[in-house]
């Protein structure tokens, strides 16, 4: 009825809060939200359970990069974005050790979405600055820019391969993207709204 909300708290008093002009960010993985609350310096993400009363911060201080062979968990990069994909948790325009990354796109351990590799990234520097909105469409990461859009391809930090889909098309925020099950539609400024399939 909109009487009986209540604000998501990671403590007592003191709510999820985003610093991203999109707001939060988030994704499902199990049944876990992970909320990616912004790039700006001093915000960190959450994750939460329906079970749990409050949210868990999840820092993105030391310990921050984990080797594979001593992953130590509840570490997330500050970032605008973040979604699941070949079973790993990826996060796009990051900042990280107090340098923002607007290009970046990182991803997780293999299964661990709270661990990750410092290597584990690639800078998408093409079609202007910042990513905008990630999706997913036939096993195939899609990268939004302003003025590109860009495809990450195989399951692996050993195989991950990048394709240009466009250079001419992208999209300004994470709000002129919508994913669906068969594709992903996309409004692109002049040009006008888009379905990308794969």
């Amino acid at each position: 009825s909109g009487a009986n909300f209540t604000r998501l708290e990671y403590s007592a008093g003191n709510p999820v809060v985003s610093a991203s002009a999109h707001g939060v960010c988030m994704y499902a993985w199990g049944d876990t939200l992970y909320m990616a609350t912004g790039a700006a310096s001093g915000k960190v993400g959450y994750k939460w359970k329906t079970t749990d009363t409050y949210a868990t911060a999840l820092s993105a201080n030391g310990p921050t990069w984990q080797p594979y062979n001593n992953p130590v968990g509840n570490f997330m990069p500050r970032a605008e974005h973040v979604l699941t994909h070949t079973n790993k948790l990826f996060v796009a325009h990051t900042y990280e050790d107090g340098v923002a990354y607007p290009n970046r796109v990182r991803w997780s351990h293999e299964g661990l979405p709270g661990d990750w590799m410092a290597d584990d990234y690639i800078d998408f520097n093409g079609g202007g600055v910042g990513i905008r909105a990630m999706a997913i469409v036939a096993g195939q990461l899609v990268i939004f820019k302003p003025n590109g859009i860009y495809l990450l391809i195989g399951n692996s930090s050993d195989n991950f391969q990048v394709v240009e889909l466009s250079t001419r098309l992208g999209t300004d925020n994470h709000h002129s993207m919508a994913q669906a099950e068969d594709g992903v539609y996309f409004y692109s400024n002049p040009e006008g709204v888009f379905f990308y399939d794969g």
